[in-house]
């Protein structure tokens, strides 16, 4: 069986309270164990902790998105792009080389990219992975989130040449989203490195 966390820890690593925590299972944001889900009093939902923190890191990044006070159903869209396009070695993003780039396996591709170094950073690492998030409401056939994730030492490390590039790239993602939200996620993971 996979190593599993109890609501306890992520009532620990979110500061939310219980009730909170739960409604985010019931809407699907966080996903307890298909055995543990729903099964009512006395039975305790019980959270996937691997790989790379499981569940841990989207309660802390839902968490992060409530202080903004987004609604539930956009945190889920947010949590469920995410998933999908870069929260795990297995995500969409990875399965693609990119240009330039060379890497060994779709994990060590997770790791070197922002989002698995805000998860695991280097030990000495001073860096600081930013998400800026954007919801469209206006069409509802659509997951309507739209990202952009940078890293100073990625972008130094991998395309130095061209740092005025990715400032004009991520001008250009808030003048079409001006109603962005930011977040740190290197400084959002670091209860999971307690």
């Amino acid at each position: 069986m996979a190593a599993t966390v109890s609501m306890n820890v992520l009532l620990d690593d979110t500061g939310e309270g219980a009730p909170t925590l739960q409604h985010w299972a019931n809407k699907g944001i966080l996903r307890a164990e298909p055995d543990t889900d729903q099964q009512g009093r006395g039975r305790h939902r019980a959270f996937l902790a691997e790989p790379y923190f499981g569940e841990r890191k989207w309660a802390l990044i839902a968490s992060a998105l409530h202080r903004y006070r987004i609604p539930a159903g956009d945190i889920r869209k947010i949590i469920d792009a995410l998933r999908q396009t870069v929260g795990s070695p297995e995500a969409s993003a990875y399965d693609n080389s990119f240009p330039g780039v060379k890497f060994k396996g779709q994990e060590r591709t997770f790791l070197s990219l922002p989002f698995g170094a805000a998860l695991m950073p280097s030990k000495d690492s001073q860096d600081e992975t930013l998400l800026f998030l954007s919801i469209d409401r206006s069409n509802s056939s659509s997951l309507g989130v739209f990202m952009h994730l940078t890293s100073y030492a990625w972008l130094k490390k991998n395309d130095p040449h061209r740092g005025s590039y990715h400032l004009d790239k991520l001008t250009e993602f808030l003048r079409a989203y001006p109603e962005t939200f930011c977040l740190n996620l290197t400084r959002v993971f670091a209860p999971l490195r307690r």
